[in-house]
């Protein structure tokens, strides 16, 4: 696995540890920008067109990653997402999959290799 300078992933999380886990890890493969909060991640979408995916939880206290990766794709509707959890996949999630709303879900705890192969098959394609 290598560093790709042409992917950067925002990561939505409303607990620190994760933020602090995705951003020491996946920082050594992508530019890595971590949010707790999802106003000040939706204006970093609005104003920032070199983010390439969106990884979110799924549990919030003021939302899930559904309904924040809904409001992201109105924003930009080509960048990538996913939602990050540790509860197994619901129907929620299932029907967001199908509808091609989330490119994929990424189970809790952490496999790095997982979400990196996810991420960069779609950057082979765009960056080959």
């Amino acid at each position: 696995m290598e560093f790709n300078s042409h992917v950067t992933v925002l990561y939505l999380d409303d607990e620190i540890i994760n933020l602090k886990v995705i951003e020491l890890t996946l920082g050594r493969y992508f530019n890595v920008l971590i949010f707790s909060n999802v106003a000040d991640a939706l204006n970093e979408i609005s104003k920032n067109s070199d983010i390439t995916h969106v990884i979110s939880d799924l549990l919030m206290p003021d939302t899930n990653g559904v309904e924040f990766i809904k409001k992201v794709k109105t924003l930009n509707n080509s960048v990538k997402c996913y939602i990050h959890s540790g509860v197994n996949i619901t129907d929620e999630i299932r029907e967001a999959l199908s509808k091609k709303l989330i490119d994929d879900f990424f189970e809790k705890p952490l496999n790095i290799s997982y979400i990196y192969n996810s991420i960069t098959s779609f950057e082979k394609i765009n960056h080959p």
